[in-house]
């Protein structure tokens, strides 16, 4: 069956999938510093702004696990040797 867009009927399923799925997250920017340093690179992106942002928190975290997966694998050679 095509999606026939939102309707009436469709609002509380989507209310509670939304209420029992998802998560909002409010963030509180200083309005200069987004205008100057975060607005420019989200425009140069192409993407929406909450792909842009959800995109930087899972490179941001790929980092962390990486440097961690470095971290421990140079811990446990440490105690090898």
């Amino acid at each position: 069956m095509p999606y026939n867009g939102y309707n009436e009927s469709r609002k509380n399923p989507t209310l509670k999938y939304m209420k029992n799925k998802m998560k909002i997250i409010n963030l509180r920017i200083p309005k200069d510093k987004y205008e100057r340093e975060i607005e420019p690179y989200i425009e140069k992106s192409g993407m929406p702004t909450g792909t842009f942002i959800k995109t930087a928190i899972k490179e941001k975290l790929s980092v962390i696990i990486l440097i961690l997966q470095i971290l421990l694998t140079t811990s446990k050679m440490k105690c090898i040797s």
